[in-house]
């Protein structure tokens, strides 16, 4: 499987009554919450040889989510074998999305990730391999925790965060 780089992304969070379109009536209704910078790092191994990591983080917003897509749109189809267009291949986005949503429980934070990283193969037809999960951690603020731990076929994926608050 070959992994994408994404190196230093950086998605911003704003709340709802800062978004375009919002009424002033909504930033009236909205109470400010704590803000948090979230760092993630989703690290591939495979086996004993070498790792991989990806970093990439988020400012959000106490009780809100927070999005980050990024990746390419490719075709399904090698053109060079089938004699197809690359405007008539049939395409794919792959790449990386990630959804969390942070709120505190208790006095403590919980961060929730729906995650997903998908990959093309350089096979024809091309072949996705496509990883989704959700999860949720308990976070202390300056400390590392890890989101999810996968082991598949000789590979080993997982997701980390670390949060501050700002």
């Amino acid at each position: 499987m070959r992994i994408l780089p994404f190196l230093g992304l950086v998605a911003m969070f704003l709340p709802a009554c800062a978004r375009p379109g919002a009424s002033p009536a909504s930033h009236a209704g909205h109470t400010p919450h704590a803000l948090y910078h979230l760092a993630f790092a989703f690290t591939t191994t495979d086996g004993a040889a070498k790792s991989t990591t990806q970093t990439f983080e988020q400012v959000i917003e106490e009780d809100d989510t927070a999005f980050i897509h990024a990746g390419k749109n490719v075709p399904l189809v090698l053109p060079s074998i089938t004699g197809a267009t690359l405007t008539s291949a049939p395409r794919q986005d792959v790449g990386l999305k990630v959804k969390s949503h942070l709120e505190q429980r208790d006095g403590r934070l919980v961060v929730g990730v729906d995650f997903e990283n998908s990959a093309a193969e350089d096979t024809n037809p091309v072949t996705i391999r496509k990883m989704s999960t959700y999860g949720k951690a308990l976070v202390t603020p300056g400390q590392p925790a890890e989101i999810f731990l996968i082991d598949e076929a000789g590979k080993r994926y997982s997701l980390s965060v670390v949060a501050k608050r700002l």
